[in-house]
């Protein structure tokens, strides 16, 4: 049992090195037409064209009400996101008919999936941005699918731990009310954490012996 233990335990050691993520067509087989496009995407334009971000800007009437005040914060939004490190190329800003709100296409120097796309982000929602549109009343927002990929992944991230230590406490419970034994229980317990690691350590290992060479 002891050496079923150790399998386990060392098949379950790459799941320390797991990248939590989202798929888009890069992953798909390269015969597919649309891994063909994001190749020829990525090709002519850089990895980042198959990922780009847009920021909405939702403007204060009253400080904004002008045309030239939409001007001045629309270039001030551009520039800032043009000086943000991992940034390839920043789009016009566009307007809404009713003047409510502009938005900005920003193209990424990185994939979809690459860490890097992911920081820039958080970086333009978290820091940049709100810095830039606050003295004006304006509320700044990154959208569009790649964002919303990002923002789900880290929900995940965030709350997998309480799902996983819940889900354990309930085994532990039901294993303790139907063998009335805390030994018995923990040991079930533990070596269902074991079976699942190994589980998720053989994908993780797989992956990476059989990932793609750029």
């Amino acid at each position: 049992m002891l050496a079923g233990v150790l399998l386990l335990g060392i098949l379950g050691i790459p799941v320390a090195s797991i990248d939590l993520g989202h798929l888009d067509p890069g992953n798909d087989p390269a015969q597919t037409t649309s891994r063909r496009a994001y190749d020829l995407m990525t090709d002519g334009f850089g990895p980042g064209s198959n990922g780009p971000l847009t920021v909405v800007v939702a403007l204060d009437q009253k400080q904004t009400s002008t045309f030239g005040d939409r001007q001045v914060l629309a270039g001030s939004v551009r520039d800032v996101i043009a000086d943000t490190g991992n940034v390839a190329s920043v789009g016009p800003a566009v307007t809404s008919p009713d003047n409510a709100l502009f938005t900005v296409s920003v193209t990424p120097n990185t994939g979809p999936q690459d860490d890097a796309t992911a920081e820039l982000a958080h970086t333009l929602q978290d820091t940049v941005l709100p810095r830039t549109v606050e003295s004006d009343g304006a509320q700044a927002y990154v959208t569009g699918t790649t964002a919303g990929q990002i923002a789900f992944t880290d929900i995940v991230v965030k709350r997998l731990p309480l799902i996983i230590a819940v889900v354990v406490a309930a085994a532990f419970l039901l294993l303790l009310l139907v063998f009335r034994s805390v030994v018995i229980a923990i040991c079930a317990t533990v070596l269902n954490m074991l079976s699942i690691a190994a589980a998720y350590g053989v994908v993780v290992a797989s992956a990476a012996a059989f990932e793609p060479v750029p």
